[in-house]
This record gives structure tokens, C-alpha cells and sequence, in this order.
């Protein structure tokens, strides 16, 4: 049918290439009122369907604006630290609309505890370099060299001359 009559109801004929590249500045929030989140959950290929389930409850139970998922098939990573990939993954990016107020921070972060809750139990991970919402205790869970990587870190680093917010929260 869009072969068809795609020129004869738009008027125009594109390509469907061309629809589908188009930049990502069309979907940027412009409000004043909202701002968009990205969140990143890392599942083992066999555990995708527990954790949609999971997800599935935990998106029903908090007041979010989920905007969209994309799934991307990630290979294992042997050679970082902080690995989000321990093995072959699937990694679900989801798109958020958040109102930009005290409320709405503290509703995401609340929303955020319960979704890495959820990736932990079925043997995931997340994404770090997002927000700091995760707790301490996920943050170790979820990566379990943190140990090994911030005893390097003050190897190179004694006087701790270099820090960032992650260092202040996860670090310590």
C-alpha cells in the first residue's frame, strides 16, 4: 500500500531511510517544565523475560512518563573495571519525560531504586554514567570490582586530588 499510494496521500515519495534519519533534535524536550531521562538496564539474553515482567510492575506502580525503549544486543566487555557486560546482554535504553521539580526528582529516584532492584534480581546491571540515584548497596551489587577499582583509583590518585560526584557518593 505505501508503494502504491505513498505519493498520492502525501503528495511527496520518501524513502523510508529517509524517515528514519532523521536528528535526534526533533525529539529534544524544549519545555521548561520537563527534561528527558535516560536509563540503561544490562539482562542476560535469558533472563529477558523475568525482567520485562519485573519492569512490566515496577513502570505500573510509580508515576513515570515512559517515552520509548530501544533494545540493543551488547557483546561481553573482558577489559573494564566497572563492566556492565559480564557476558552477552541485551540492554533495554528507556527514554523518560520528568517534570523538573523536587517532586519529580525524588519520584524518579525512587522509580530508579525499584528498576535496578529489579535488573539485580535476574542477574543484570545498569548503566552508571546516567544519575547517582542508585543506593550504595546496588551500586556494589551491580558491580562487584568497585573494590578492586577504587583501591586503583587511590593507588594513582593518594591525595584524591581528582573527584566527581560519583567518586563523593560511591567511592567512600
Amino acid at each position: 500500500m505505501e508503494k502504491t499510494f505513498g505519493e498520492f496521500i502525501g503528495g511527496e515519495c520518501f524513502s523510508r531511510n529517509q524517515l528514519l534519519n532523521e536528528s535526534v533534535e526533533i525529539y529534544a524536550d524544549r519545555s521548561r517544565e520537563t527534561t528527558d531521562i535516560l536509563q540503561e538496564y544490562f539482562v542476560p539474553h535469558d533472563a529477558l523475560k523475568a525482567f520485562l515482567a519485573r519492569a512490566r510492575d515496577v513502570v505500573a506502580a510509580h508515576p513515570v512518563d515512559l517515552l520509548n525503549v530501544t533494545v540493543r544486543d551488547v557483546r561481553a566487555d573482558q577489559d573494564t573495571m566497572l563492566r556492565y557486560a559480564t557476558s552477552e546482554m541485551l540492554a533495554l535504553v528507556m527514554l523518560f519525560s520528568q517534570a523538573r521539580t523536587d517532586a519529580g526528582e525524588a519520584s524518579m529516584e525512587e522509580f530508579t531504586w525499584a528498576m535496578v532492584d529489579a535488573v539485580l534480581e535476574v542477574g543484570g546491571t545498569y548503566y552508571l554514567p546516567y544519575r547517582l540515584h542508585p543506593t550504595v548497596d546496588q551500586f556494589r551489587r551491580a558491580y562487584p570490582t568497585h573494590t578492586e577499582f577504587f583501591a586503583a583509583k587511590l593507588r594513582h590518585d593518594p591525595g584524591e586530588l581528582f573527584q566527581n560526584g560519583f567518586y563523593a557518593r560511591y567511592g567512600h
